[in-house]
């Protein structure tokens, strides 16, 4: 990676404010930090179209996948710190369940994320007749069946966002402990949560 975890995490201070001014203040809004951070998303909402020009591209290069957006609010709404989408599998789903890969491209830092996530039917029915599956579970490690997919994904992913990197959960879950993120509580948010999303990334499994 061309930047360290420090440089990262300096990076991340760039975007939200210090700790002790709270989202729901007044003033969290007016902070340099913030206004910084509000015109990064509205460039975000401006440069939408290209957005959509890779889906379609990448919809060309994995045409028995489905590619569903998931930042159509990025049209009209600035939000979030990435661009990001599924990518439904269905020669594994079909087999096992729902599946899909997702990715993140950032629009705060170069680099983006990818990560698996999925069900499993199983042999049971509900009281309502509906089958039984086990929760949706989300997982960095890739295997063998997803690899092919993952490389036609990051190929078109370099392609189009040449001088980005990906950024693996070993730096992305690195707590940066003196700012407030606008969703984590204080002193609880992680590089992946500044520089990405702090909802769609899977949670850092502990034990």
């Amino acid at each position: 990676m061309r930047h360290s975890p420090e440089e990262l995490i300096e990076l991340a201070r760039q975007f939200y404010p210090p700790l002790g001014i709270y989202p729901y203040q007044p003033e969290y809004r007016e902070t340099a930090e913030i206004r910084r951070l509000t015109e990064r998303r509205q460039q975000a909402v401006a440069s939408y179209l290209s957005w959509r020009s890779f889906l379609d591209r990448l919809g060309q290069r994995l045409p028995e996948c489905g590619v569903a957006n998931k930042v159509m609010y990025l049209a009209k709404v600035s939000e979030g710190a990435c661009h990001a989408a599924d990518i439904w599998l269905p020669t594994i789903a079909k087999e096992v369940g729902g599946h899909a890969m997702t990715f993140h491209v950032s629009f705060l830092a170069p680099y983006y994320v990818l990560h698996s996530g999925g069900f499993h039917w199983r042999d049971e029915i509900d009281s309502f007749g509906f089958r039984l599956s086990t929760p949706w579970e989300e997982r960095f490690d890739l295997t063998p069946e997803e690899q092919p997919y993952a490389e036609r994904l990051v190929q078109e992913i370099v392609a189009t966002f040449p001088e980005y990197e990906l950024m693996p959960p070993d730096i992305g879950y690195r707590i940066v402990p003196d700012l407030q993120h606008e969703n984590r509580v204080p002193g609880a948010a992680t590089i992946y949560d500044c520089l990405l999303n702090a909802h769609w990334i899977p949670r850092k499994q502990h034990g």
